[in-house]
């Protein structure tokens, strides 16, 4: 460079051309990060509200199911093996979206049927506070239970309440209790699919109930 002015000239120039170089790469790779952030997280923002979304239709499409049920004259009116019979037919109507059932007079059992072997015929702590709001005149409730699995392993479950009324009497009189799994429900499979959807961006989606717990 001491020596020649052109060798100067081409290593100033050079190094200049390779600044502009390494400017221009960073600018790419800033703007080519936001971009890929922006459609991540437009990504995980319609997952999400898809998922959501599929939630309300879930709950009121099994909520009708149970009291179209909870209508049928056999239902009401029959007892001990009948009654369990009157269950079982009537899980047809349901296909596999509901897969056990109870019926309750006041606080005793007097009926069940479930498509699972060896399924829990104990109700659960929301399930009990259920009744109390039942027989108080509240129609339907939904609650998420725990998984059928000893281990909590299997998918939580939600289960229906549906107060029949007395029209003699204007009083709760049988209450139908109808339980159901998302990962084994038709009506769910839409928001089930839209969360295994995050695999692919190596990533979890979580649905979550009031009380924090996973309930998928």
């Amino acid at each position: 460079m001491e020596r020649s002015l052109e060798a100067r000239f081409l290593f100033g120039a050079g190094a200049l051309i390779l600044f502009f170089l390494l400017v221009l790469l960073a600018g790419d790779l800033l703007v080519a990060g936001s971009a890929a952030r922006d459609m991540l997280n437009t990504r995980i923002k319609g997952t999400a509200e898809i998922s959501a979304q599929n939630v309300p239709f879930f709950i009121e499409t099994g909520q009708n199911l149970a009291v179209q049920v909870a209508k049928r004259p056999e239902v009401l009116s029959a007892s001990g093996d009948a009654l369990n019979k009157a269950l079982e037919t009537s899980s047809s109507l349901c296909h596999i979206s509901t897969r056990c059932w109870f019926m309750i007079d006041q606080k005793n059992l007097v009926g069940s049927y479930s498509s699972v072997s060896g399924a829990q015929t104990t109700l659960f702590r929301e399930e009990q506070a259920g009744l109390d709001l039942a027989n108080s005149g509240v129609l339907s409730q939904v609650y998420t239970i725990p998984s059928a699995a000893q281990d909590q392993s299997g998918p939580a479950r939600v289960s229906f309440i549906i107060a029949v009324v007395d029209k003699a009497t204007s009083q709760t009189g049988r209450i139908l209790i109808a339980r159901t799994d998302l990962a084994n429900n038709p009506f769910s499979l839409p928001l089930i699919t839209g969360l295994k959807s995050m695999s692919d961006l190596a990533g979890n989606g979580i649905l979550l109930d009031e009380k924090g717990r996973n309930p998928v």
